[in-house]
Order: C-alpha cells, then structure tokens, then sequence
C-alpha cells in the first residue's frame, strides 16, 4: 500500500466531517502518511491535495521519496499555512488538539482551525497488507534474536551488556533500530516492569525479564521472555511463571475480532486474582502496535473497544513482587475473523 492510498484514506475522512482540510503534525502521523523517515516538517492534506511544510534542505529529498504531494519550503509553518489555505479557498480546517503544543494549537484556533482529534487514528488502527509485512518482518527479526541470545544470558554477565548485544543481533539480521529501549531487568529489578538496564551483574539463580524489539521500515515489534539463570528454578518461581504462563495462553486462545480489549485483560487478570496475585499485576494486559510501540487499541482494564481483522495487539501479563523477582510474558499478535496470529514466532 503506497503513501497516497494513506492520505486518501484521510480525504474520505475528511469529506465525512466536512472539512476542508487537515493539520498533521504529530511525528508518527507523518511518518505513517508520507513513508517519509525523516523528522521537520508538517502536512496539510486537503480534500484533493496535501502540502507539505519543511526546510529548504529536506525538500528535494521528500519530493522524491513522496510523490504527489506539494511542497511549500522554507516559510513560517503557519504564514505557509495561511497562504495555502487562503489561496487554495480552504474554509473549514482542522487539527489534533490531543498531539499538537499549547502554543501551537493556540495559533490554529487563532486562525479559525478547529479540534478534531482521532481522525488518523481511525485509519492507523486496522494495519493494510503493506504494513503488516513490515509488521511480520519485525517480529520475525525480534523472535530470531532471542533465540540466538537466550543461551547466552548467563551469570557474570550485565544487564546492559545483554541489552546491547540483543540490539546488535537485531540490526544484524535487518532491523532498522530498536522499538523502545530495551528492558533487561535480573533479580529484584525483574520486579519493575519499566526498569531501565544497568551495570548490575546477573547472578547465578536470577529471574531475568527481558523485553524488547526492533523497527523495521517504521514500524515495531514488541516481545518479552522470562528466563531464569540456574539448573532448576525455586518452588516460587516455577509457581508464579506458570501463572503468568498460562494466563498469557489464555488470553491469547480468547482474542478474536469481536472481543473487546476489557474483555481480554479480563480474561488474564482473573487467571491471576484467582491465584491470589491480582494487586501483583499493575499493568494493563496489552496494546496495539505499528508505527508506535503503544497505540490503539488498548488492551486493559474496561476498555470497549472491540477488536477487528487486522489489528495488532500484544498481550503480557504479569506479576511482580517487588524486592524478589518479576515474571511477564509478551507476544504480537495480529487480530483475525477466527481469532489471531502469532508474530513473535
């Protein structure tokens, strides 16, 4: 799917809220519009037309790489904006109040623009053919490393040390980045679910949380493995992954195009409540993924948002005792009419 099947898609949009155009901002919105990996610069797409607002020195570069969209260079954004607008007869304009800065958003309603939030997010949500290839390579990528890296996470090792040679491993076999910046938490810290990777040396006997993922061609993967550092692990351990185990399998089982994303969290955190470690899971139990690593739809507590072919969602539970360990378990999966995909396979 090309770029300009995107902005189309936004047309129709518009056309429904009549509107006569739109302000596009927001990085990730830009970059899922245009294929466009470069950041400075902003989008007008209008009904029949999209400009572009960037420097001089970007403009050769995404005239090329973006065709059919106009460029206007090296003006103020928004005195380029005005000009376009009143030359094009543009009336009815809007822009995302919920992405845009206060200063900014100020001088659109200044300028007789109006809040109107969501409309990319109405098209983001279900990924096209194009973007799920990316998707899938992503994921693919992400799984190959971790099997490549799962032996070698051992004692005497650093957390960071494990994180860094996870991203090498991911960029050599084709990944652009990392998704986010890798979590390579052991012992106590595995009980922090956003624990930033330190020089803390694993120890033998160690619960190690390790999530993770890379970008290829904009868009993200997002995956997280539990290992443990010695022969046998302890009672507990083996107690509270098999809990986290088996609600991640069943909620996996349950995701299908219909169920709400409530329901899924649902189905996982009553798996672990009933154990007795609901006030241990403090997270929701998943996300959408694509050109961000978290966006719609959620998957957590209450939400009403049901699920449609072609969705992507993860789904990791998790339970942590702070002070011992942690234990989560992550997958992509991609939403169908009889259930769902693995990716991180």
């Amino acid at each position: 799917m090309g770029h300009w099947d995107k902005i189309q898609a936004l047309q129709a949009i518009l056309k429904e809220e009549n509107l006569d155009g739109y302000m596009v901002t927001h990085q990730s919105d830009l970059n899922y519009l245009t294929d466009f990996p470069q950041e400075g610069f902003a989008l007008l797409v209008g009904k029949e037309r999209a400009w572009a607002f960037l420097p001089m020195l970007l403009r050769d570069h995404f005239l090329k790489e973006v065709p059919g969209c106009e460029a206007v260079a090296g003006a103020d954004l928004v005195e380029g904006v005005k000009n376009v607008v009143r030359e094009n007869n543009l009336s009815q304009m809007g822009f995302d109040p919920f992405y845009e800065t206060y200063a900014l958003g100020k001088k659109w309603t200044e300028i007789g623009f109006v809040g109107k939030g969501g409309l990319l997010g109405k098209i983001r949500v279900i990924k096209r053919e194009e973007e799920l290839q990316r998707l899938r390579k992503a994921c693919a990528i992400t799984a190959k490393a971790f099997r490549t890296l799962k032996p070698r996470v051992r004692p005497g090792r650093t957390e960071r040390s494990v994180s860094l040679e996870l991203e090498d491993l991911m960029q050599k076999m084709g990944a652009e980045g990392v998704a986010f910046e890798l979590i390579v938490a052991s012992g106590p810290n595995s009980a922090l679910p956003h624990h930033r990777s330190s020089e803390k040396v694993i120890k033998k006997n160690e619960a190690v949380v390790i999530d993770f993922g890379c970008t290829y061609k904009l868009y993200r993967s997002d995956m997280t493995r539990t290992v443990f550092t010695g022969k046998k692990p302890d009672p507990l351990f083996q107690k509270i992954y098999g809990i986290v185990e088996r609600s991640q399998k069943e909620g996996i089982r349950r995701v299908s195009a219909g169920k709400t994303g409530g329901e899924i969290d649902q189905v996982c955190r009553d798996i672990i409540v009933q154990e007795g470690y609901g006030d241990k899971f403090i997270h929701s139990t998943g996300h959408g993924v694509g050109v961000d690593i978290h966006e719609a739809p959620r998957v957590g507590p209450k939400s009403e948002e049901k699920l449609s072919p072609g969705m992507v969602i993860t789904v990791e539970p998790g339970i942590y005792l702070l002070g011992k360990f942690g234990v989560r378990i992550e997958d992509t999966l991609l939403v169908t009419d009889k259930g769902s995909q693995l990716l991180t396979k």
